[in-house]
C-alpha cells in the first residue's frame, strides 16, 4: 500500500527520499503540486523523513548581517547573467581555489544539478529558470565531495537550500558553502511541458532553454522564441501573475529576510543606480555569515551599498510568500479537463489571451 506524506506542502526538495535507507520514499511531480508518496510495505516507521523536511521542521534562519547591490566586474559575466553576473563570478573563484559547485542546469530535457569541478562547466548553471529543478541526485554529490574533505558550493532555491543544510548536519557543515536565490515560486516542469508541446515543441528534444534576458521575459529554445509576440509569451505571463507555482509555493516558510544560506542573491529591483548601469544587470546580495563574507572578498565583484528596507520592498518574497491569484484553481481544473495550457489560460484571462494572440498574428503578417 502506498500513502501520500501528511505534508501537504510537499516543496519538491527530494530531501525525503535521499534521507530513506529503506527507499520507500518517491516524490511525485503533478502540475499544480509534488507530493512525497511512500511505500508502507517497505517503511519502517523511523520517522527520519519527517524530521529532516524543510516543511515540517524549520530550518535556522539568521538576519542578513550585510547587505549590497552589484556585479560581475567581468562585462562578459555580466551580460550573460540574469541580472548582475554575481553568483556566476562567485561560482568561478569558488572553483579556481580547488572547490566545487553543485547548482542546476538542463541536460536531456530536465532541470537537474549536476557538479562543476571547472569553469567551463560553471557556466553551464547561468541563467534564471522559471521552473522547479529536480535537486534529487545533488545530495549524494554534496555527501562525496564533503567526505573527501572538499569544500562545496551549493546554489538553489531557499526549500532547497533547507535540505541541504538539514542533509550535511553538523559533520559537514564545516565544507558546505550555500548561495540561496529569491524565490517568488516555481511551476512544475509539467506545465511547462504542456506550454511547450501545443507549440510544438518537444522539451525532451530541446538542448538549450532560456526564460529570461535581462528585463525581457520569453521562453526561448535553441536560440529561438518558443512564440512570435515579440514579447512575454503565456508561459511567462502565468508566471510573472502568479498563477502557476505548485501549492507551497503560496505558503513558503523561506520567503522572508531571515535566511538559511549563507548568502542569498536576485536582482535589485528599484535601484536607484543610474539606468546606464540597470540596464547592464545589478543584482541585490544578502550576507548572512562568515562564510559568505568570504565568498563575496573578491577583486572581480563591485558592490555598492543599497537601502535594504527599499530592497524588501521591491523584492516582497524577502518579506511575505506569492499570494495565489483567484483564478488559480481555474487554471489547473481547466488545465486538468481540458489537457491544454493556452485553454485554461484563456479561461482565467481572456482579454490578455487574446491580445498575445492579436500580436502574433501581426508579427506573422
Amino acid at each position: 500500500m502506498k500513502t501520500v506524506c501528511a505534508v501537504n506542502e510537499c516543496c519538491g526538495c527530494m530531501l525525503c527520499s535521499n534521507v530513506c535507507g529503506k527507499q520507500a520514499v518517491t516524490v511525485q511531480a503533478g502540475a499544480s503540486a509534488y507530493n512525497a508518496v511512500i511505500d508502507e510495505t517497505k517503511c519502517v516507521h523511523c520517522n527520519l523523513c519527517h524530521q529532516t523536511c524543510p516543511q515540517n521542521e524549520d530550518r535556522p534562519k539568521v538576519k542578513p548581517l550585510e547587505w549590497y547591490q552589484g556585479w560581475a566586474e567581468d562585462p562578459a559575466i555580466r551580460q550573460a547573467g540574469s541580472s548582475g553576473g554575481l553568483a556566476t563570478a562567485i561560482a568561478l573563484a569558488f572553483v579556481r581555489e580547488g572547490g566545487c559547485c553543485v547548482s542546476c542546469t538542463f541536460a536531456g530535457g530536465r532541470f537537474v544539478f549536476r557538479k562543476a569541478d571547472n569553469e567551463k562547466d560553471v557556466l553551464l548553471f547561468r541563467g534564471s529558470k522559471y521552473v522547479k529543478s529536480n535537486p534529487e541526485q545533488a545530495y549524494q554529490l554534496v555527501k562525496e565531495e564533503i567526505g573527501k574533505h572538499r569544500k562545496v558550493l551549493f546554489i538553489g532555491l531557499p526549500c532547497q537550500v533547507a535540505g541541504m543544510k538539514a542533509f550535511a548536519g553538523s559533520k559537514g557543515a564545516e565544507y558546505l558553502y550555500t548561495i540561496d536565490l529569491i524565490c517568488h515560486g516555481s511551476p512544475s516542469p509539467e506545465v511547462l511541458r504542456g506550454f511547450l508541446r501545443e507549440n510544438r515543441i518537444d522539451l525532451s528534444a530541446v538542448t538549450e532553454i532560456t526564460f529570461r534576458k535581462k528585463t525581457r521575459f520569453l521562453v526561448s529554445t535553441n536560440n529561438r522564441p518558443v512564440t512570435r509576440s515579440g514579447g512575454r509569451d503565456l508561459f511567462m505571463a502565468a508566471f510573472l501573475k502568479k498563477l502557476i507555482y505548485t501549492d507551497n509555493c503560496y505558503q513558503c516558510k523561506y520567503a522572508t529576510l531571515e535566511r538559511c544560506a549563507d548568502l542569498t542573491l536576485g536582482d535589485s529591483w528599484g535601484s536607484e543606480l543610474p539606468q546606464e548601469e540597470t540596464t547592464k544587470g545589478v543584482s541585490l546580495v544578502l550576507c548572512q555569515t562568515e562564510k559568505g563574507r568570504s565568498l563575496l572578498n573578491r577583486q572581480d565583484l563591485h558592490l555598492e551599498s543599497v537601502d535594504l528596507d527599499k530592497a524588501v520592498a521591491a523584492n516582497t518574497n524577502l518579506s511575505r510568500p506569492s499570494t495565489a491569484p483567484a483564478g488559480r484553481e481555474l487554471f489547473f481544473k481547466t488545465l486538468r479537463e481540458k489537457n491544454s495550457y493556452q485553454k485554461a489560460f484563456r479561461k482565467v484571462y481572456p482579454k490578455l489571451y487574446f491580445r498575445y494572440k492579436l500580436k502574433e498574428l501581426i508579427r506573422r503578417a
